[in-house]
């Protein structure tokens, strides 16, 4: 039972070398970085429910019935029983520390309960249902990544709308951002040689591609946050606008830098200039053309 923890402990560093962070800096920045968001969420007129469900969807997350099996499998039903409640609690208690520290303390202790009591129910995935998504004609990132994240943009949709309901455009400018991060983190993945190769068309034609498919699914999941605005704050519209061509342009990069480096995985210092060239859009203008070039070469070898 020690090892398998450790295991989980060894995969959750290696997400972070994986993503060309610092395992150390990670573990130290992550928890900060929870609690900021957690703290901003249950702020939030009706959030501590919002944040409340947020944790019991990661909870039967942890009930999927193929991953309890293989568990059976590979433990006694003692060992078993005692693995799955720990974890349950080890992923609850960061939510439940927040809630205690906010004055939730009933919340807190439900959601303990609920925890502990549903490490004994496994929950079987609907066999060949497929989450109907807008982005099915391209590929791929859109189509895979939001099947993956499509919980997550509860939070910037609700935010837009706490927006309209207390009058506070500064929410506006989190939801755009919040999108923004889900998006990025489709073009984390490097495919496989094979399926940039199986695209009939030259490397510039590729990337025009994908740069246009990112753009035109990047507006489609902003749009229901400008449609609140139309109603909120209709004389921000232009303003909002800008914001979008941002969130293009750093998808933009993103883009860019990841072909820059096919087949490999981008570094933490091109990663900085992506952060802040999102505060500073000039600096990804500047950097636009030379990511393009390289991306270019890069895909000739596969493509040409």
């Amino acid at each position: 039972m020690k090892q398998y923890f450790l295991i989980q402990l060894k995969r959750s560093t290696r997400f972070f070398s994986d993503n060309g962070l610092n395992p150390i800096l990670g573990t130290i920045f992550a928890p900060l970085l929870f609690i900021l968001i957690s703290l901003a969420v249950i702020s939030l007129n009706y959030g501590v429910y919002f944040y409340s469900g947020i944790t019991l969807f990661i909870t039967t997350e942890l009930s999927e019935i193929n991953r309890n099996e293989f568990l059976k499998n590979c433990f006694s039903r003692s060992s078993y029983i005692k693995i799955r409640i720990l974890e349950n609690i080890l992923i609850i208690l960061p939510f439940c520390f927040v809630l205690t520290y906010k004055g939730y303390y009933l919340i807190a202790s439900i959601l303990t309960i609920a925890s502990i009591l549903m490490s004994n129910i496994n929950f079987n995935k609907i066999n060949g249902f497929v989450l109907p998504t807008p982005f099915y004609k391209e590929p791929f990132e859109f189509a895979v990544g939001f099947r993956k994240t499509f919980i997550f943009f509860l939070f910037p949709y609700f935010l837009a709308y706490k927006a309209y309901e207390v009058d506070n455009f500064n929410l506006i400018y989190a939801s755009y951002i919040s999108i923004l991060i889900i998006v990025i983190t489709y073009y984390n993945d490097i495919e496989d040689a094979f399926f940039v190769w199986i695209f009939n068309m030259s490397a510039r034609k590729f990337l025009l591609m994908k740069l246009l498919t990112a753009s035109k699914y990047t507006i489609m999941l902003c749009m229901p946050i400008l449609l609140f605005s139309v109603f909120g704050f209709p004389n921000k519209i232009l303003i909002q606008c800008g914001l979008i061509l941002v969130l293009i342009l750093c998808i933009t990069f993103t883009i860019l830098l990841k072909y820059s480096a096919y087949p490999n995985r981008i570094g933490p210092s091109m990663a900085k200039i992506l952060i802040l060239g999102f505060f500073f859009p000039p600096l990804l203008l500047i950097s636009l053309p030379i990511l393009y070039h390289n991306s270019v070469n890069k895909l000739k070898i596969h493509l040409e």
